[in-house]
């Protein structure tokens, strides 16, 4: 099944200006169909709060507020597909520049003709790791590290997956995902999503 772009989109954002800008790029038909879901402020946790959902690896291995608010905004999406049963979702940060809906739906049916039964998929890199893909086609990849969460669609199956792992939190989002056991994750070879600035929350806080 090849999802279509228009229905269950989410934009996670925690700054009112970093959406208003989000909404004034060229979005489209798609713009209508964005549901904003208001991120996890990592520095507003208290020790308690982190305390129940993180457990680092061990002490040279510590994520930042930033990191553990990123993954938990990601996850309350997941479990939001899994209460609602939707099938699948097109999930961005709110510093991702969007591509067009024809890039979208073009890159939906070359990971449907790979793999009908895929999870994840990731359309961008973070701009602050550069690593060699492990190639499944010409335009398709395994993501590792160097892809990140501000641009990807995932299916409901994928989510529960996602979830089932989720906790307690040991990683930051893009590498959990990355490194997750589970079959029918892919990421574009050429990135199709960027992110508008470098100096942006979604590249600093990794």
């Amino acid at each position: 099944m090849i999802p279509a772009p228009l229905e269950n989109c989410f934009v996670i954002s925690i700054r009112q200006k970093r959406l208003e800008d989000f909404f004034q790029q060229d979005l489209g038909p798609l713009r209508e169909h964005f549901s904003v879901v208001t991120g996890v402020n990592g520095s507003q946790l208290d020790r308690n709060a982190l305390a129940a959902v993180y457990k680092p690896i061990n002490q040279w291995n510590v994520l930042t507020r930033g990191e553990i608010g990123c993954f938990l905004s990601h996850l309350g999406i997941w479990k939001q597909m899994c209460e609602l049963k939707l099938p699948y979702a097109f999930i961005v940060e709110d510093d991702c520049q969007v591509p067009p809906l024809a890039d979208l739906q073009r890159a939906l049916q070359e990971v449907n003709s790979v793999d009908p039964t895929w999870k994840v998929f990731l359309l961008g890199r973070n701009p602050r790791f550069k690593q060699d893909a492990k190639r499944v086609t010409a335009h398709l990849s395994i993501p590792r590290r160097s892809w990140g969460l501000f641009c990807y669609f995932i299916t409901l199956e994928g989510a529960r997956h996602l979830v089932a792992k989720g906790h307690p939190i040991r990683a930051a989002v893009d590498v959990f995902v990355s490194s997750c056991k589970m079959r029918g994750k892919y990421a574009l070879i050429r990135d199709l999503a960027h992110v508008r600035s470098v100096k942006s929350d979604t590249v600093n806080i990794r």
